[in-house]
């Protein structure tokens, strides 16, 4: 007689890099064996994603490993494999109406939304229709001139730019004009 004994062996994962957007819908990490045991995720930087089971959340622009855990089964020990998720950031999109205003109106702030942090910088193309600063507008003639917002990178965004259009109406004048 004799005793014939069979050992484990560690399975090979294949799990591989992943790279999206910022702003990308939730998605499931996969990888794979020859094994059966359970896969278990886990992120280093919960500021660029999240996981709860396979199911991952992007959190920010950046880059972490990412690391699966495989569970021993009947015939495959437990194994670490490790990938990189690269999330990118995306341009930002600003919102600028329009604004048409009245020659001799008082001052106005311009203002320009984005879901980026980024800062807003001004800039009027005709100086004798209107100058900006910061965002304090002061109306110097009527017309009609365009206006460009800049907005800086922030974390998750690029940098990004828009224009609008900016009109100064034209006003009836104030006659006096005395008895004599």
């Amino acid at each position: 007689t004799m005793t014939l004994t069979v050992n484990k062996i560690s399975p090979s994962i294949s799990f591989a890099d992943v790279t999206k957007n910022f702003g990308d819908a939730d998605f499931n990490l996969s990888a794979t064996s020859s094994s059966t045991g359970a896969f278990t995720y886990a992120i280093a930087d919960g500021n660029i994603a999240t996981v709860t089971g396979s199911t991952t959340t992007i959190v920010g622009a950046g880059s972490t490993l990412v690391t699966v855990t495989q569970a021993a089964d009947a015939n495959y020990n437990s194994a670490v494999a490790t990938m990189t998720l690269t999330v990118n950031t995306i341009d930002a999109v600003i919102s600028f109406a329009d604004v048409t205003k009245d020659f001799g109106e008082a001052d106005f702030n311009l203002t320009a939304t984005s879901s980026s942090t980024g800062a807003f910088t001004y800039a009027i193309a005709d100086g004798n229709i209107a100058t900006v600063t910061g965002s304090t507008t002061t109306i110097v003639g009527a017309g009609s001139t365009l206006v460009t917002v800049t907005q800086a990178a922030d974390t998750n965004y690029n940098s990004a730019v828009a224009t609008m259009t900016l009109t100064v109406n034209k006003i009836s004048p104030s006659i006096s004009f005395a008895d004599v």
